[in-house]
């Protein structure tokens, strides 16, 4: 509070030094030994004559990257202020706290819009995974010791981990149907084969992990959705812990690899 009145009896003391030298020498010219202070106090005043306070507090600034900004009527701490760039285009700041209207600020000024707008839609394009839209089925196995009612954690294949609750009913392994863009794990009940029929629109894709024992050229068998066991034999290049998928056939009634 002190430093405030000091400040204000400053500013006072320089608006009467002003006023006095304007007009004690309007006529004769401002001399030699006063000139120096005058131009300094105009061309520095306006800054000195407000609180200045850093939007980008603690980083240090060079002083062509930045540019004075005085909060206008009517905007209080926390609202946007739009700000026109002497190279000929907008940004927006938000005025911080502890500052209103007539406080200056000094804000850092982007070089061009390019560059502002480049690295963020390259940083969302980066943040952005890609995943499945379809909708795929999974057969997991239910760890030992859980039971029905519990929640299960489940890592489906494009690299999120969801969560399930198993069923009254379920067995050693389960199926899951996974929709990727709902990013939901729905529990499937069994059916038999009557219900799935022999057509190709009953084929099902099926994600399916590798034992901890497994390795490549092992046969495992699988669950399918009628309940029946079918052996698929483990693929090249896959790891215990790592999915890979099947698809049923239903003309030959068996497993096959699914790119």
């Amino acid at each position: 509070m002190r430093r405030y009145s000091e400040f204000n009896k400053l500013r006072r003391f320089l608006r009467a030094w002003l006023a006095y030298t304007a007009l004690r020498y309007t006529n004769s010219g401002v001399p030699s030994w006063a000139e120096g202070h005058l131009r300094d106090f105009l061309e520095r005043g306006a800054s000195q004559m407000s609180p200045t306070v850093t939007v980008y507090g603690g980083l240090p600034t060079q002083q062509p990257e930045t540019m004075s900004v005085m909060v206008p009527e009517g905007v209080v701490a926390g609202q946007p202020l739009t700000v026109s760039n002497p190279d000929g285009f907008n940004f927006v700041v938000h005025v911080p706290q502890g500052a209103g209207p007539g406080t200056v600020l000094q804000v850092l000024r982007p070089q061009t819009q390019a560059s502002q707008s480049e690295p963020q839609a390259g940083a969302q394009a980066a943040a952005t995974p890609a995943v499945v839209s379809a909708k795929m089925t999974l057969n997991i196995c239910v760890p030992r010791g859980v039971q029905p009612g519990q929640i299960l954690a489940v890592k489906v294949p494009d690299g999120r981990e969801l969560t399930v609750e198993v069923p009254a009913g379920a067995g050693e392994e389960l199926l899951l149907e996974f929709d990727p863009q709902a990013g939901q794990l729905t529990a499937l009940p069994p059916v038999s084969s009557k219900d799935l029929g022999h057509s190709a629109e009953a084929a099902a894709v099926f994600s399916v992990p590798v034992p901890p024992e497994g390795r490549p050229g092992q046969m495992i068998h699988v669950q399918v959705p009628d309940g029946r066991k079918l052996p698929i034999t483990l693929p090249e290049g896959k790891r215990p812990g790592e999915l890979f998928l099947v698809s049923l056939d239903p003309n030959q009634d068996c497993l096959v690899l699914s790119q």
